[in-house]
């Protein structure tokens, strides 16, 4: 992987883990007041959130970025860097301001919140997994059959590809739209996210590409002279007019050649031209390698040497090449990541069995390398609160997963065991016992150096996984704590947070109105949600592992409340009729939680005219 995702400057990394942290609703960015956002004092940070300072995401010239994970279990990529840098503190200032301005937009990474103490300023974003569309688009241009990328003359699925451009341009459009100009266009700088990440069921066209580091963008900007020391891109993208001091140059325009090129990129794995020895071209445009003559007319259009002439991205957005695909989806990534888990533990390792080597130098000392071991029914794996960066593969049987004494899950062949520990570094918080007579593949060191786009991607296939589950785990663990769920089953409580969608809201956003007929309970898991009601004139506010939201959930009524974000906030939202049906299957747990509803519906005095919802 050339570098990682979740990048600071030139920064490289193992794992593709990217900068970012929920999904949007709306199509269209939020105009953003800039005196909302402000740099809040670390303790505050600290209060939230547990940063994971032994796992970096990645690091570069400037800084690191770190897995943090909040108090309900949402994870975040946190960027951070010294404040005695000045280089580095000014570059990301101006990063959170620039993101703070592109809050909302549908295909731009989101910014969360920003923090500072005496040494260090962080900036907290969304955190999302995925490849980026380089390694995305070598894996689909390279043969299976051999460790060597090889080209195809053009990519064999173009529908996919224009899906995918319509996406970068989309984000583009949303930037230009906000007087932002990216400056650092590229497919490096874009993730085609995992399945997973782009948002809740049922949403409707959830972003399935993003684009990513802003710092080197360019905010309130129609035309600039390029001088010595003027921070630019790579100058395989670099627009003509970047090369020539002293040019005013439109940066809008210079993206939109960047998108050109890039657009070549994904369709061929080539550049369209050769380059000098500093990157500037030295030749004109070769396209008779893409044999589509509307994506190599749009091509031409975004490469014209005179900058008036490139298309706007609006422009682009209504090019025939992407017209004629408007109905193409960009492919998930959810078959590659089965593929990559399985091809990790089963065949690209030297746990083969059969000897082959992996990407380490000397298979002998190699950390991938494999042991087969045989557990006898009852027999323990590893205890709760070890320290170990094993991870175990079951090949055949099951294991019975245990939490302070009680079984909480079972897990049967082809599950991977304790990737939590090993990837992130952290005490065992389950004890795993043998439900059977079983057999696993236990790699006693799970390192990093993994040598394939699919071994690593199988990396962070690994780690999305296993924080997905803290989540379900933290998120479940709250309902259980709680005076609704109490008596619910472990096996309900799993099946009620499999259910419900997550969904991401920034401050000032509406999250219902009080003539909303929409029955649901929110579960808000970061941030600061406000319910008002106008009648009786209260206000509350509704914080992190707080619920609102019970009544309409359990007897289908809703007041005339309306509720907004305050904060940057996560909520999970289970709706009634999907919890009608989930409930169906569990008579005895319906009745007691029904019963918990009207108790408290009494204990607040709402009135008996709920009760007939029971029946």
């Amino acid at each position: 992987m050339r570098r990682l995702t979740a990048r600071i400057s030139q920064g490289r990394g193992p794992l593709l883990a990217v900068a970012y942290a929920g999904w949007q609703t709306g199509a269209q960015c939020e105009v953003w007041d800039q005196s909302t956002y402000e740099w809040k004092p670390k303790w505050q940070f600290d209060l939230e959130y547990r940063m994971e300072l032994g796992r970096e995401l990645g690091s570069g010239g400037y800084g690191q970025v770190f897995l943090a994970v909040h108090k309900t279990g949402i994870s975040r990529a946190v960027k951070r860097v010294r404040r005695d840098n000045a280089e580095a503190d000014a570059s990301l200032r101006k990063e959170f301001e620039i993101m703070n301005r592109l809050r909302g937009c549908t295909h731009v990474v989101n910014v969360v919140d920003g923090y500072v103490d005496k040494t260090y300023r962080y900036m907290v974003m969304e955190l999302c997994f995925g490849l980026d569309l380089v390694d995305s688009i070598m894996e689909e241009l390279s043969s299976d059959d051999s460790a060597e990328v090889k080209m195809s003359t053009v990519h064999p699925n173009l529908p996919h590809v224009a899906a995918v451009f319509r996406e970068m341009v989309t984000a583009v459009h949303e930037c230009h739209e906000n007087n932002v100009s990216h400056m650092d266009i590229k497919p490096e700088n874009f993730i085609h996210m995992s399945t997973e990440s782009r948002g809740p069921a049922g949403q409707k066209d959830p972003a399935s590409v993003k684009l990513l580091d802003f710092g080197l963008a360019w905010a309130d900007v129609s035309t600039a002279a390029i001088g010595a020391g003027t921070q630019l891109g790579c100058s395989k993208y670099l627009a003509p007019e970047l090369f020539r001091l002293g040019t005013n140059v439109d940066p809008q325009k210079c993206d939109m050649y960047a998108l050109g090129v890039s657009l070549y990129n994904l369709l061929t794995g080539r550049f369209p031209y050769n380059f000098g020895r500093i990157g500037r071209p030295r030749s004109k445009a070769d396209l008779s390698h893409v044999s589509d003559p509307l994506a190599r007319d749009l091509i031409r259009k975004l490469l014209c040497k005179d900058p008036d002439e490139r298309l706007s991205a609006n422009q682009v957005l209504e090019h025939e090449f992407l017209t004629k695909h408007s109905t193409a989806k960009v492919e998930p990534l959810s078959e590659f990541t089965e593929r990559s888990v399985k091809s990790l533990f089963l065949e690209d390792s030297p746990a083969k069995i059969r000897g082959d080597s992996c990407a380490c130098a000397v298979a002998a000392q190699c950390p991938h390398r494999a042991v087969a071991r045989t557990m006898k029914a009852g027999e323990v794996l590893f205890y709760e609160g070890e320290l170990s960066r094993a991870v175990y593969f079951v090949t055949s049987g099951s294991f019975y997963v245990k939490r302070q004494g009680r079984t909480v899950a079972t897990l049967g062949t082809q599950s991977v065991v304790g990737e939590m520990g090993a990837l992130f570094e952290r005490p065992r918080h389950d004890t795993v016992v043998a439900a059977q007579d079983s057999e696993v593949f236990e790699f006693k060191d799970f390192g990093e150096k993994l040598g394939s786009t699919q071994q690593r991607y199988a990396v962070t296939a690994l780690q999305e996984m296993a924080l997905k589950g803290e989540l379900r785990d933290a998120t479940r663990d709250f309902l259980k704590n709680s005076t609704l769920f109490r008596d619910a089953s472990e096996e309900l409580l799993s099946i009620i947070v499999a259910g419900s969608d997550r969904a991401f809201f920034n401050p000032g956003e509406t999250v219902y109105e009080k003539e909303d007929d929409r029955m649901a309970l929110y579960i808000v898991q970061e941030g600061l949600l406000e319910v008002k009601n106008p009648a009786n004139a209260y206000c509350t506010f509704v914080g992190p592992g707080e619920i609102v939201g019970e009544m309409s959930l359990v007897f289908g009524h809703r007041g005339k409340e309306s509720m907004k974000a305050v904060k940057p906030t996560t909520a999970l939202i289970l709706n009634r009729d999907k919890f009608a049906l989930i409930l169906s299957n569990f008579p005895k747990e319906r009745e007691l939680i029904v019963s918990m509803a009207e108790w408290r519906v009494k204990e607040m005095g709402v009135g008996a005219p709920l009760m007939t919802a029971r029946h």
